[in-house]
Formats: C-alpha cells, sequence, structure tokens
C-alpha cells in the first residue's frame, strides 16, 4: 500500500495493523466490556454462569468465523469489489453499517458514563460526563488506528499481565463451597436465563465484526489474531468470575466490587 509522506504523516496513519497488533487490540475491546458488564448479569446464575460464558464465547467466535469469510470474499469493504452491486444497494450497504456502529459505540457510551457517574461522580451531570468520554474518543481516531495499537501494545504488559497475575493469586481465597452452591435449573433460574447469560456475553463481544475493515490481510491471518483474542479474554472472564463468585457467591451483588473501589 503506497503512502504519501507528506508533513503530517506518520507511522499511526498508514491504516494497517499487523496480526500482533491485531490480538492485542482485541484483547482489550473484549475485556474492556465484558469485564464491566457480565460478572452483575451472570451472579445470579453461580456456577451455571461458567456455561453462559462458555456458549457466549461460543457465538462470539462463530460470528468472528462467518464475518472474516463474508470478508474473504468481498476481499475488502474498501475497495468496493462486489461486482454487478448497484449504487442504491451500496447506499442501504452503508446505512445498515453507520447504524450498526453508531448502535454500539452509543451502547458503550452508556455503559461508560454509567460505571463513572455510579462509582466516581454521582452527582455530575450525565451529558458533561459523555460529551468528555467523545472527546477522549475524538482524539484518539485522530491518531489512527495503528497509534491505538501501539499504545494497546505497551500497556498490554503493564495492564493485563499484572491483571492475569492477581487472579491466578486470587484463586486461592476462592471459597469451593460458593462454587458448588445448589442451585436449582428451573427453580431458582431457568434455562432461559443461561441462554440469556450467553446472549450477554456475545452481546459484549460484538465488536468482532470490525474485522470486515482490516486491511490487508487474509482470512486466516485475522482468524488466528482474533481467535487467539478470543481464547486469552474467555481465560481472564473465567478467572475473574470464579474469584468473584468464590469470594463473594450469589447473594452479594457483584456491582457493589467497582462501588467501593
Amino acid at each position: 500500500m503506497a503512502i504519501n509522506m507528506g508533513k503530517r504523516d506518520t507511522f499511526a496513519q498508514n491504516e494497517s495493523i499487523s496480526p500482533r497488533q491485531l490480538y492485542r487490540l482485541y484483547v482489550f475491546n473484549l475485556l474492556g466490556v465484558g469485564t464491566l458488564v457480565l460478572p452483575n448479569n451472570l451472579a445470579k446464575l453461580g456456577k451455571y454462569g461458567f456455561i453462559s460464558i462458555a456458549l457466549g464465547v461460543f457465538m462470539a467466535w462463530l460470528f468472528m468465523w462467518i464475518v472474516s469469510e463474508v470478508r474473504e470474499q468481498k476481499k475488502s469493504i474498501y475497495d468496493r469489489s462486489f461486482g454487478k452491486t448497484t449504487h442504491a444497494k451500496m447506499l442501504i450497504y452503508d446505512l445498515i453499517i453507520v447504524i450498526y456502529e453508531l448502535s454500539q459505540a452509543a451502547f458503550l457510551a452508556w455503559i461508560f458514563v454509567k460505571l463513572i457517574r455510579d462509582s466516581l461522580i454521582p452527582d455530575e451531570s450525565f451529558t458533561v460526563v459523555l460529551l468528555v468520554i467523545m472527546a477522549v474518543c475524538a482524539y484518539a481516531l485522530s491518531g489512527g488506528v495503528e497509534c491505538r495499537a501501539r499504545v494497546y501494545e505497551v500497556v498490554f504488559f503493564f495492564v493485563l499481565i499484572p491483571l492475569a497475575a492477581m487472579l491466578l493469586f486470587a484463586l486461592s481465597d476462592v471459597r469451593l463451597d460458593y462454587l458448588m452452591i445448589k442451585d436449582r435449573v428451573g427453580v431458582d433460574f431457568g434455562i432461559a436465563d443461561i441462554f440469556a447469560g450467553a446472549y450477554y456475553v456475545f452481546a459484549a463481544s460484538i465488536s468482532v465484526f470490525n474485522i470486515l475493515f482490516v486491511r490487508e490481510r487474509t482470512a486466516s491471518q485475522i482468524r488466528w489474531s482474533v481467535s487467539k483474542a478470543i481464547l486469552t479474554y474467555a481465560g481472564i472472564l473465567f478467572l475473574l468470575y470464579a474469584v468473584l463468585l468464590g469470594n463473594f457467591g450469589m447473594q452479594i451483588p457483584l456491582h457493589r466490587i467497582t462501588d467501593s473501589a
């Protein structure tokens, strides 16, 4: 890919990232949403929450595989190589993408604003917090996709590895009786609740759709990088859920952990 090296051209504006960067980018994307949303929504399921996590992660991986196949057939969303597709159909296609991306952005913005207000600044206006988050996002986007990926490469070692280590050490404090609570499917909750939990996991992983826009990578490269990210995400989510459930059980709402942080 040719790059016009003007005054403002930097490594962060080439719109292409390596498979290694793609893996680390997706690890943070998935964990950033999953660790905020899922523990509280899965807590009532007790040990069956692990089934929801496994099902949801499998659904996310399957969705990623389907999207990567679509991308491989169409080569790239950028080059518009869609055969005889009419201009009107392309506009409809673009509109669907825009609606999807805006919906995802609105959902994530609501999550972060709610978390910040509930845990840090409850008296602050929802609008003010939202505007600050949007300003930070706009600043990050101005740096280009690789800038974000390179930043994540650095914080990967300072955030993710210590997090995994802390969770592993915390396993020694887990109460096995909390993990073996005799909850009964059909009495304490229904099978539909397990599938609802799986849906939460899948919804938190929906950003895998964005591999449709990855440039200059084959489907196999994308699948390998994102599959590793999904497995890493699943492993940390299993550890996090085991630690929280094993220390607090089903009776204590897990969002109190964030409230007391």
